[in-house]
C-alpha cells in the first residue's frame, strides 16, 4: 500500500513517474495539489485511486520508446472530467466512464479542469487475453458509463478497495484474480470496433469536426450537409457517445483554446476566439467560463508561459 501527497507540480511528476510510469506534467496552476495511493492484488495486478488539480500529463514519445513495464491500465473516471488522447483518438471521460491507455504508446490526460478523480486497475497485458493490435485499437476509446459490465467492474472494484484492508493476502490475489476477468471480459467483449457503440459513422463525424473546428461556420447543419445526413441523422449518431454533436465541436474548440492559452503567446483573447471558431469574444469567455470555471485572461495569468 501507498499513500503519498504532492503540494506541487514537481512532487506530483516525481510520484506518478515513479509509481505509475514516467510521465511528464505541464500548465498547472498555483495552487496544485495531488494525492496517489494504491494496493497490490494479484500477482501483476493492484489498484490505485488518484486525486489531482488541473494539469496536463503527457507520456512522450520519447519515454514510451523506452518502456520497462509490460501493464496496462483501465482507468474510471469517478469525479470531473478529462480527455484520454493516444493512438489518434480522444475519450471524453465523465463520471462513471473508463478507457484503457498503454504505456507502450505515447497518451495524455487532459485534467485541466481540475477536481480530477480516477481509480486505476493496473494488469500484466499477458493476463488479458488481448494480442498487441487489439490493445491499440481500444486506447482511448471510450467506455461508456451505462455499459452494465463496467458497472458490475466498477462496483466491484470499489467494494473491493473500502474493505482491502481488511483483507490478507490470498484474499486480496483471489479478488485481484477475479477483477482481472471481469476486465477482460469488459475489453474482449466484441472487439473494438463493436466496443465502441458509438460506430464508424461517430468516428468519421468526429473527425471532421476535429479537422474543421477552427471555421466559425462549422455547426451540425454543415457537419451534416458535409456528409449528406439530415441533422437527425448526425444527432443519431452522437447518442451513445454521452454528449451531442454541438456540445462535441463546442469542447473541441475549448480544449483548443485552452492550449493555446497556455502557451507563450501574444495573441489576444479576441485572436484566441477567432482562432477557436467563434464569431466573437464575449461568446467565447462566456463558454470557456462555463467549461473551466475561469476567464480566458485568469486561465491564461494561471496556467499560461508567458
Amino acid at each position: 500500500m501507498g499513500r503519498l501527497r504532492a503540494a506541487d507540480a514537481v512532487e506530483w511528476e516525481n510520484i506518478v513517474s515513479e509509481q505509475i510510469v514516467p510521465l511528464r506534467l505541464s500548465r498547472t496552476g498555483d495552487s496544485f495539489a495531488a494525492r496517489f495511493e494504491s494496493h497490490a492484488l494479484a500477482s501483476q495486478v493492484s489498484v490505485f485511486k488518484l486525486a489531482t488539480g488541473p494539469a496536463l500529463v503527457e507520456r512522450t514519445s520519447a519515454l514510451a520508446k523506452h518502456a520497462d513495464t509490460d501493464d496496462v491500465f483501465l482507468a474510471v473516471q469517478t469525479h470531473s472530467a478529462g480527455f484520454l488522447y493516444q493512438n489518434g483518438r480522444s475519450a471524453e471521460m465523465v463520471p462513471g466512464s473508463a478507457s484503457v491507455f498503454d504505456p507502450l504508446n505515447p497518451y495524455a490526460f487532459d485534467h485541466r479542469l481540475g477536481r480530477q478523480k480516477q481509480v486505476t486497475l493496473r494488469i500484466g497485458r499477458g493476463l488479458l487475453g488481448l494480442r498487441q493490435a487489439q490493445i491499440d485499437e481500444l486506447a482511448a476509446t471510450l467506455i461508456r458509463r451505462d455499459d452494465p459490465r463496467l458497472r458490475m467492474l466498477s462496483t466491484f472494484v470499489l467494494s473491493l478497495w473500502d474493505d482491502i484492508e481488511l483483507m490478507d493476502g490470498d484474499m486480496r490475489a483471489e479478488l485481484g484474480e477475479v477483477a482481472t476477468k471481469m476486465a477482460s471480459q469488459l475489453l474482449r467483449a466484441d472487439g473494438r470496433a463493436e466496443r465502441s457503440v458509438t460506430g464508424p459513422m461517430h468516428d468519421k463525424l468526429t473527425r471532421y469536426i476535429r479537422q474543421n473546428q477552427s471555421d466559425p461556420e462549422v455547426s451540425v447543419a454543415t457537419v451534416a450537409r458535409a456528409h449528406h445526413l439530415s441533422i437527425r441523422s448526425v444527432y443519431d449518431a452522437f447518442a451513445n457517445a454521452d454528449t451531442t454533436p454541438a456540445h462535441y465541436l463546442r469542447n473541441q474548440r475549448l480544449a483548443r483554446a485552452a492550449t493555446i492559452l497556455s502557451r507563450p503567446s501574444t495573441s489576444t483573447l479576441a485572436e484566441v476566439a477567432t482562432e477557436c471558431g467563434f464569431l466573437d469574444a464575449a461568446t467565447f469567455s462566456r463558454a470557456f467560463k462555463r467549461r473551466y470555471q475561469l476567464s480566458p485572461g485568469h486561465y491564461r495569468r494561471e496556467y499560461g508561459r508567458l
